[in-house]
């Protein structure tokens, strides 16, 4: 481990010194196979005598930190309470900023330099102080979902749900006002909760969508990785919109893939500027001006009777 000019180890050589005279130096030696642990700090009595710790006090400098913690996970000194000088003590101060201290990281078994220690979304001190969830458990309630998904979907980490709501609503008429914004509310089990996506649908989507459809005004595709129990879609016209009336009947389509069709969704209804509709599967939905769409379609479109049939869009 190295050379000391006394039997005591308590410094050691420094081979710049100028050498006068005939002198004695003392070999200082690791045994591998010693593993004692007086103060049960996770470091052996050998390491803690490298390192200058007292073997017989898990707390060298009592800052309620193990000589251990600081030296292989924070990387402080474990002789000082306050190694960066800040004027906080190290056991006080919360080195990977999740809201909790290094003491509490401890008395929880929390991960120091880890935000999520049990990577369910919410930080230890999210989990610690607000929702009151277990920061070592992804999911406290044993339903399925984790405890972050279950904050993010609005259901309770606290309490076993059997089905979840899921809700998104988009905000493109902020910069689209001529368009309408989409909202989605699913109720599924636990396997769908929370994984619900909207985008808007292009041709990149599918090649039956274009901006060029008669009575367009805005398509999304809606995805999720699972069955659901039902769902409502909400199309919200834009403040640029026209207003409902004989000439603009804004109804919502549904993307019928094999054949390339948009069909209109049956029930639905219209609330104001809202056109809602409640549906059983997801797909590329649009908002389409049926008085113009459905016009073209039975005055100028032949429907498709056979494979060589050409959808106009």
């Amino acid at each position: 481990m190295g050379w000391y000019p006394s039997e005591g180890f308590a410094f050691r050589f420094d081979f710049s010194t100028p050498i006068s005279n005939d002198i004695t130096l003392y070999a200082k030696w690791w045994d591998n196979d010693d593993k004692t642990d007086s103060d049960k700090d996770g470091m052996t009595d050998l390491l803690e005598m490298t390192y200058g710790t007292d073997p017989n006090n898990p707390d060298t400098d009592d800052d309620g930190l193990t000589d251990w913690d600081e030296i292989n996970w924070l990387g402080y000194n474990p002789l000082a309470k306050d190694t960066n000088g800040n004027g906080i003590n190290d056991g006080d101060e919360d080195a990977d900023e999740d809201g909790l201290t290094n003491i509490l990281e401890g008395n929880y078994g929390t991960n120091m330099i880890a935000k999520d220690t049990d990577h369910d979304g919410l930080t230890d001190g999210e989990e610690v102080q607000t929702y009151k969830t277990d920061p070592l458990n992804p999911d406290t309630d044993g339903d399925g979902v984790d405890d972050g998904t279950e904050v993010a979907v609005g259901s309770d980490p606290l309490t076993p749900e059997a089905t979840f709501t899921t809700a998104l609503e988009t905000d493109y008429t902020s910069s689209h006002p001529e368009a309408a914004d989409l909202s989605v509310v699913m109720t599924s089990p636990a396997d769908s909760a929370g994984s619900l996506t909207v985008s808007p649908a292009s041709y990149s989507d599918s090649p039956f969508v274009s901006r060029y459809i008669p009575g367009y005004i805005t398509a999304w595709n809606i995805e999720t990785v699972s069955s659901f129990d039902k769902a409502e879609i909400t199309f919200t016209l834009g403040s640029g919109a026209e207003e409902i009336g004989n000439d603009f009947q804004p109804a919502i389509y549904c993307l019928d893939e094999d054949t390339g069709i948009f069909r209109k969704v049956k029930n639905q209804r219209i609330e104001g500027r809202k056109i809602i509709a409640e549906v059983s599967h997801f797909s590329i939905y649009a908002l389409l001006n049926s008085r113009l769409f459905d016009e073209v379609w039975s005055e100028d479109i032949r429907p498709p009777s056979s494979i060589n049939t050409i959808a106009f869009f």
